[in-house]
């Protein structure tokens, strides 16, 4: 089961930033999951949430500003403490600072159906056909990865699905989509096999638990989302649980 850094390593460092990335590569994690915006001026930004106060203790909403402007600012705000300031990076320098890494789960976020055109725009222009080859792009807006996988088949999708009565399978099925990006409350042995009766993988979501960890690996999920990425790696490394 693949170990994937969520906003490249969440609880060791300050998410989506180029810093939280490294910190998780240098220590030895090859995988990642971040989130997808776009700026004001057209930028591909890598931020979770729509407003920018919690993570930078800033006014307004992340498609109001440049991405230099939202390259000034600090993402340190409600972070694990972190000795130098975080700027909010773009998508292109984040691919570019790791050659190395081996897999991205690109979740786009979008509160409009023009800025999610426009970013789907923006990510074809920006997915060489390299970056192509160890990037998916997942969201939760099912209709808009249909279209997507509909409009570029080669192009590696993913649907996240958070609720049950959101039907996780009939989702995987209606999207075409090659991951199910699953809430890991949801995962069942039951569902575990029938997406990959369907030829598709699991990826679960946001499990910082070892112990559960382990259960779902048992169930035979492919990848597994989480905050401390390099912790969980390492006690998978050495067979053990770390302690309650």
């Amino acid at each position: 089961m693949i170990i994937i850094g969520h906003r490249g390593a969440k609880g060791e460092a300050p998410e989506n930033t180029l810093e939280g990335f490294l910190h998780a590569y240098e220590n030895g994690i090859r995988h990642f999951e971040l989130d997808v915006q776009i700026s004001s001026d057209g930028e591909l930004v890598v931020h979770h949430d729509s407003t920018l106060k919690r993570t930078a203790n800033e006014k307004g909403r992340t498609y109001q500003h440049t991405a230099e402007m939202l390259g000034r600012m600090d993402a340190r705000h409600n972070t694990p403490p972190w000795h130098m300031p975080t700027p909010i990076p773009t998508l292109r320098s984040i691919l570019e600072a790791l050659p190395d890494a081996l897999s991205f789960q690109l979740e786009v976020k979008g509160t409009s159906r023009a800025r999610m055109t426009a970013i789907q725009n923006a990510l074809m222009m920006l997915l060489t056909p390299r970056e192509r080859e160890r990037c998916a792009v997942t969201s939760s807006h099912f209709n808009w990865i249909a279209r997507l996988k509909h409009g570029d088949p080669g192009l590696k999708t993913g649907v996240v699905v958070e609720y049950a009565w959101e039907q996780p399978i009939e989702r995987l099925r209606q999207t075409r989509a090659d991951i199910l990006v699953l809430n890991h409350h949801l995962c069942t042995p039951a569902r575990v096999n029938s997406a990959h009766k369907m030829g598709r993988e699991v990826s679960v979501w946001t499990v910082n638990d070892v112990y559960r960890a382990m259960a779902l690996q048992n169930m035979g999920v492919d990848s597994l989302i989480t905050d401390y990425p390099t912790h969980m790696q390492k006690a998978f490394a050495q067979h053990l649980p770390e302690p309650r």
